[in-house]
């Protein structure tokens, strides 16, 4: 009973972010780092400080899977709710300084991409109606929406293979993959819908084209954003604008950066004439206990390829795959500095690949 209650308490650290966002908001000067330090150096020491976990709960140990998926409803709510509130807040006290305003998108983009991508992209893989309306809502939120096609339809085929938009090469830096990946993502994403369009005889410039309903969604969430800050003060301050645009900016390249760490290096071979199917060793697993709590199991990644109908509280972690040397926010900012990057991963993954051949 403990463990089953510990293991769902853990998950609520995800809402500590929010709460340290109001405290920035509120009192601004050096309070505005609050959110960027809990993410980026706490989590990773208290990652540093706990041994790995590897074990998992299988759904009978577990509390009702209503009370794990109830968490990430609350997150939607919570996360809209903030991001209007900010809003409204920034429209009247707008930030004082450059640097000010700065942190403040960077925190708000921490949350929406760190976690509310986290979210999104657990929900968008599921069949319920309810969660994939909630999670393309919150991908419209950071402009991201075509994430749903692109990664179900095309990373989760093409991981591991030069095709991939989301697959690093080995020897590859964050940012020259940032530069590929975006575009290459929202381009993969169209061909996908237009492809599909023209097997079902459908016009691609139609409203049976998902992506652009997701635009066209897109425009409707910044505007019903940012028409809330005009409704309540009768007027918007022009940094809402920037605000809005730089918050989603930080959060999909926050996602995109995760998707280096995941399968950084690791590459799917011919057998025969064949491609390999995908298996564990495609992604980097982490079983580092507290920023898989914070991120909602997302770095228990090869299973999460494995079976990704799975709910993230019955993800397992895995042991035969490759390891990360701590959890993704540790592994964000290594990953920032390319050489020391190079020089901590290559080793890891080249002794890796040795122990496979």
């Amino acid at each position: 009973m403990l463990r089953r209650f510990t293991h769902f308490i853990g998950y609520l650290s995800a809402f500590i972010l929010p709460l340290l966002f109001l405290v920035s908001l509120q009192y601004r000067s050096y309070w505005v780092g609050l959110v960027p330090f809990y993410a980026l150096v706490i989590i990773p020491l208290l990652d540093h400080l706990s041994t790995p976990n590897h074990n998992s709960l299988k759904p009978k140990e577990a509390f009702p899977l209503g009370f794990y998926q109830f968490i990430l409803v609350a997150w939607t709510i919570i996360q809209t709710s903030l991001l209007l509130y900010a809003l409204i807040e920034l429209n009247a006290y707008p930030p004082s300084s450059l640097s000010e305003g700065l942190f403040l998108t960077w925190s708000m983009g921490i949350i929406t991409g760190g976690i509310g991508i986290t979210v999104a992209h657990e929900l968008v893989h599921k069949k319920e109606t309810w969660a994939k309306q909630a999670g393309a809502f919150l991908l419209s939120s950071v402009a991201y929406t075509h994430f749903s096609i692109q990664h179900i339809e095309g990373h989760h085929v093409l991981v591991g293979t030069k095709e991939d938009a989301v697959t690093a090469p080995r020897g590859t830096s964050v940012y020259r993959f940032l530069v590929r990946a975006i575009p290459h993502a929202w381009l993969q994403a169209w061909d996908i819908e237009k492809r599909k369009l023209e097997r079902k005889q459908k016009g691609v410039w139609t409203y049976h084209n998902r992506m652009l309903r997701y635009m066209a969604g897109i425009l409707l969430t910044f505007g019903m954003f940012l028409s809330t800050a005009y409704f309540v003060q009768g007027f918007v301050h022009p940094f809402l604008f920037v605000f809005m645009l730089g918050q989603a900016i930080v959060a999909f390249s926050l996602l995109e950066m995760v998707e280096y760490l995941e399968h950084y290096g690791l590459t799917r071979q011919m057998k025969g004439n064949r491609l390999e199917p995908v298996a564990y060793h495609h992604s980097w697993n982490s079983g580092h206990r507290t920023s898989n709590f914070f991120l909602f199991q997302l770095q228990r990644h090869p299973d999460h390829h494995g079976d990704w109908m799975k709910w993230y509280p019955y993800l397992e972690s895995k042991t035969e795959s490759p390891q990360l040397p701590s959890g993704y926010p540790a592994m964000l900012v290594l990953a920032a500095i390319p050489s020391l990057w190079f020089k901590v991963m290559d080793p890891i993954l080249d002794e890796y690949l040795k122990g496979r051949d």
